[in-house]
């Protein structure tokens, strides 16, 4: 899984650079994708999304700059896509992991409990936080950190 969720964020890097539209979209009109291209590209980025253990972002936010959308509203419609995910995920985890024996302390199935507790606690820390900057940055300068992050996610998992 972990290989593929590489080659997944190598790929929209790639197609982020060679179209262009990531970095870009001033002058871009946003449209609306048909109903049921919307429902197919859900449905795919939900399955490969639970599959990999990712949110649903890194492949929505380069989908929505491409049709033309702000990076601010689009990692804003995006984000909220991987509470779903997330919440299938660690559902799953634990069912799986329930009667699994020699799992270490604190574990509920498959899910680390602290880490659990310490990921959601301090999502009320940054999520208003970097809402707030997201706020107050240019567009471009937004889409660059996002393309940033997506580089250095790439490069931790393949040297780890």
């Amino acid at each position: 899984m972990r290989y593929l969720f590489i080659l997944l964020v190598v790929y929209t890097i790639v197609m982020s650079i060679r179209k262009k539209s990531f970095l870009d979209v001033d002058g871009m009109k946003f449209t609306l994708p048909t109903p049921f291209k919307t429902s197919s590209l859900g449905l795919g980025i939900g399955f490969l999304a639970t599959m990999l253990g990712v949110g649903g972002s890194v492949i929505t936010v380069p989908f929505l700059r491409k049709r033309g959308l702000a990076m601010l509203h689009a990692v804003s419609l995006a984000n909220p896509l991987s509470l779903p995910i997330a919440i299938v995920g660690a559902t799953t985890s634990i069912a799986t992991g329930l009667q699994q024996p020699g799992l270490p302390e604190w574990c509920l199935g498959f899910v680390y409990m602290p880490a659990f507790l310490g990921i959601v606690l301090e999502g009320f820390i940054g999520v208003p936080l970097g809402t707030h900057i997201a706020q107050h940055l240019p567009d471009r300068l937004f889409s660059k950190i996002y393309f940033i992050l997506l580089v250095v996610v790439v490069l931790i998992m393949v040297f780890e």
